[in-house]
């Protein structure tokens, strides 16, 4: 699997954060993987999703050239809790931010994820 990253910032080595995916669907399996990875150099990384995605980790630290992979899946809501939507579909978002962190003038940046789900039935 091939990362996507931005283009690299003009004429400098800053770090930057590059995805497996812009987009991903999971109406059919439920959930996806999304490697993250760090290019240029060492960088923190933080991850959200919308109410009703999940993510496996929130935060790390890689070092250049190293991935981490989250399992982004489709939330239910707990049990007494009103489902919403039932079988519609709609889009949810994940949003990953970073920081090089290391150099005096710091780069960060976000870049969001679209996630699209189907809303659960009970």
């Amino acid at each position: 699997m091939s990362l996507s990253a931005p283009p690299p910032p003009p004429a400098t080595s800053q770090p930057w954060l590059a995805l497996s995916h812009a987009a991903l669907d999971l109406r059919s399996a439920g959930a996806a993987s999304l490697v993250i990875g760090a290019e240029g150099g060492p960088l923190s990384w933080s991850a959200s999703g919308s109410t009703g995605v999940g993510l496996s980790m929130s935060s790390g630290v890689l070092a250049r050239g190293e991935t981490a992979t989250l399992l982004v899946s489709a939330v239910t809501p707990p049990m007494g809790g009103q489902a919403q939507g039932c079988g519609q579909v709609r889009r949810e978002t994940v949003t990953v931010s970073w920081t090089d962190g290391v150099t005096e003038a710091a780069v960060s940046d976000s870049r969001t994820i679209i996630v699209t789900v189907v809303g659960p039935c009970r």
